[in-house]
């Protein structure tokens, strides 16, 4: 396993801006299947286009009416890691589980708490919340489970998120599945921060 750097773990977001000083905006839009328009990239995260400069990384939302997704660190840190570092290539169709990912084992016990049981307990006892927060961050409804939509994170990158609610035997539970290309992209861990990203992402929604 390839050691994280001391400086990334002081501050990812310089570490990352350090890394995209060696990248050009045709670079990335090659490697990620973006649009490269004067030194800059336009990139989609959950429906709302952004222009992101590279190498600078300064940005701007295309349309101030859609959700801005990259007010946060953890947004940041991940969309800096994948302008800097990352490639995706076509999907097949099929989506896989987290313990279907390389090394998702070793991480399946931090990923069910981090992102499967704050699923599943945030909207297990409220389907309909869920549905109607999905609906406003724009995932679209699929057969699955008592609620399950997809939901796009990038062109390229998708998700399923499908939950149960309880019965007189088991609580509320949820599953997310991932686009079978998306371990080219990210590892175990890096899918993990980007499914806490989404569900953050479809609470705030709701709360508009």
């Amino acid at each position: 396993m390839k050691d994280i750097p001391n400086n990334y773990r002081e501050n990812p977001i310089r570490y990352y801006k350090e890394e995209l000083q060696n990248v050009s905006a045709e670079d990335a839009a090659v490697r990620l299947g973006l649009t490269q328009e004067d030194g800059s990239v336009i990139l989609r995260i959950l429906g709302t286009d952004y222009r992101i400069y590279i190498p600078s990384f300064e940005f701007e939302r295309l349309d101030p009416d859609k959700p801005d997704y990259l007010q946060g660190q953890a947004a940041q840190v991940l969309v800096l890691h994948l302008l800097a570092e990352c490639r995706i290539v076509p999907s097949s169709g099929a989506f896989i589980s987290y313990r279907e990912y390389p090394s998702g084992d070793l991480y399946y016990k931090a990923f069910e708490g981090r992102c499967l049981k704050r699923l599943a307990f945030s909207y297990g006892t409220k389907i309909e919340a869920f549905k109607k927060d999905c609906a406003a961050a724009g995932a679209q409804p699929i057969d699955g489970g008592d609620a399950a939509f997809r939901i796009e994170f990038m062109p390229g990158l998708d998700l399923k998120l499908i939950l149960w609610g309880p019965d007189e035997e088991f609580p509320p539970s949820a599953q997310i599945l991932f686009s079978d290309n998306f371990p080219v992209t990210l590892s175990a861990e890096g899918a993990s921060g980007l499914c806490d990203i989404v569900i953050s992402a479809i609470k705030a929604a709701g709360r508009k």
